[in-house]
């Protein structure tokens, strides 16, 4: 039996992993529309404190969401770019940068805005951190799973043949415009760099056309 979709974000946090999960697979990607900005986040009950340990023993601090900007038309059509909020003692900090598409799931090949990661230089960027968003109640409440190449035990799911089983973060309304990260410069990369492109290769062929426009705009 398909569960009950939760209609906000603490009711969707006090949700099982398991039941969030078979809720992704039937949900619709987001519009650009109610993505654009920068969105508190949560975990479920059952992955909640685990996650946020991996994140202390990093040093990264407390997660508080995700943002993103529109997508953009000087480089790759259709790929936007977000990062991440985190707060460290007294300050918000925006970093972790990754590279969106709304296109099919590596999973179950349904459209999702997919997030790439190692389009920039970071810690995210180095596991080959992929998130993919669904919408739950349109334009206040999305869920997101994550997966890396390396099963991270305490963060991930277990390994599945070339990379981790999928968990499971979720994100409210967007509450403020997007600002874009603090140090720019501590995380090379852009929206067209081959990374993007050379990883899109393994996706389903309706998402290959504009791989070819990117390589025609990286040489």
């Amino acid at each position: 039996m398909t569960p009950t979709a939760p209609q906000s974000l603490a009711q969707a946090a006090s949700s099982s992993s398991a039941d969030l999960l078979a809720l992704h697979r039937d949900l619709p990607a987001p519009t650009i529309d109610e993505i654009v900005g920068e969105h508190p986040s949560a975990f479920p009950h059952d992955t909640d404190a685990a996650a946020r340990d991996f994140f202390a023993r990093q040093g990264r601090g407390l997660w508080l969401g995700k943002a993103y900007g529109a997508p953009c038309h000087d480089g790759v059509d259709g790929i936007g770019e977000g990062y991440n909020l985190w707060r460290r003692g007294d300050t918000v900090v925006r970093e972790e940068r990754f590279s969106w598409r709304i296109e099919p799931s590596g999973f179950d090949g349904r459209d999702a805005l997919v997030m790439r990661y190692r389009a920039f230089g970071s810690v995210s960027g180095a596991l080959d951190l992929v998130d993919e968003v669904r919408t739950l109640v349109p334009g206040s409440l999305f869920l997101g799973i994550y997966h890396t190449r390396i099963a991270l035990p305490g963060f991930t799911g277990p390994q599945r043949g070339p990379r981790s089983g999928p968990a499971v973060f979720l994100l409210g309304p967007a509450t403020e415009p997007t600002r874009g990260v603090d140090k720019a410069s501590a995380e090379t990369g852009h929206r067209s760099l081959a990374h993007v492109a050379l990883g899109a290769l393994t996706a389903p062929p309706r998402t290959r056309p504009w791989v070819a426009r990117a390589a025609r705009r990286l040489v």
